[in-house]
């Protein structure tokens, strides 16, 4: 059961959810609900707190062609870097129990896209765990998928109204 928390949703295990209001308010038909099991604090972290309201903001950027297409530009950026950590698992091992589950809403092809990059990151960390990798060899394995999430987010973001929060 998700329980809602101000502007956030609470998993059965405590964790936290963000922007589930933002990614509920955009109507399509060409959404697709799922649940799904993640093995690693990384990709789950990343999951709850950033991947609904960049899902939001893509949907809407996607709304100009010119922009759809660099964002489709990075989300393959994206997809390449997920691939290319898939390719360091180590052969034989299986992965990790599951880390938290948690219910989310595909909006368009580009965050199905992300989010299907994302598992895929998700599995081959939690592989390269139980293999014994160095937390080193680790971040050096998914550090450009990491810089690849960071760079669709700076332009998903760059022009993004400002923040309602007050300053003093």
């Amino acid at each position: 059961m998700i329980e809602v928390v101000g502007r956030t949703e609470e998993t059965e295990n405590g964790l936290r959810i963000k922007g589930q209001s933002r990614i509920e308010s955009i109507r399509t038909n060409d959404d697709k609900r799922l649940t799904v099991e993640i093995r690693t604090w990384h990709c789950s972290r990343l999951l709850r707190r950033d991947f609904n309201l960049l899902s939001y903001k893509m949907f809407h950027a996607c709304q100009s062609s010119y922009r759809k297409r660099r964002v489709r530009e990075l989300v393959f950026d994206l997809q390449e870097a997920a691939f290319k950590v898939q390719r360091q698992v180590p052969d034989g091992v299986s992965g990790q129990r599951i880390h938290s589950t948690m219910n989310l809403r595909l909006v368009s092809a580009e965050s199905n896209t992300v989010f299907e990059a994302v598992v895929a990151v998700d599995h081959a960390l939690s592989h390269m765990i139980e293999a014994g990798l160095s937390e080193g060899r680790q971040d050096q394995a998914i550090s450009d998928f990491f810089f690849s999430f960071k760079q669709l987010q700076k332009y998903i973001f760059k022009d993004a109204p400002p923040s309602k929060v007050a300053r003093r």
